[in-house]
């Protein structure tokens, strides 16, 4: 199938799915006249790559989740070891995130929001606030 019906197939625009090529993690043959031709396989492999997406892992993590599920039984365990690393790294993004819209709230709190005052935010940004002396 052309890229065209594969993009049909999966709800993917062109451009991601020739950046999914580009990156290894689809493949293609190429016509005579240069048209990308792909397996029925790979609609299968883009809709593990959007599960992939959907948990965030990144480019390289989904490479190897890719090769490795050819070998199931035996790559279980790093397959547990990468999804433990990924999930440590979306605990911590989350305990920043929390620490970040406390801070916006604080700042948020503190504007009047009054036309012809010193504005507290910016006034916070001087100096005073995340990051600040």
């Amino acid at each position: 199938m052309k890229i065209g019906e594969l993009s049909r197939r999966t709800g993917l625009a062109i451009v991601t799915l020739r950046y999914y090529e580009n990156e290894g993690l689809i493949e293609s043959q190429r016509t005579s006249s240069n048209y990308r031709v792909f397996s029925p396989e790979m609609v299968q492999r883009v809709r593990q790559i959007q599960r992939f997406r959907a948990l965030n892992l990144t480019i390289g993590e989904m490479k190897r989740l890719l090769e490795w599920s050819r070998q199931p039984r035996e790559r279980c365990l790093e397959t547990c070891n990468l999804i433990e690393t990924h999930l440590r790294q979306v605990t911590e993004r989350k305990e920043f995130l929390i620490e970040l819209e406390a801070e916006l709230q604080r700042l948020l709190d503190s504007c009047a929001n009054v036309q012809g005052e010193d504005c507290a935010i910016l006034r916070d940004f001087s100096g005073h606030g995340l990051g600040g002396a």
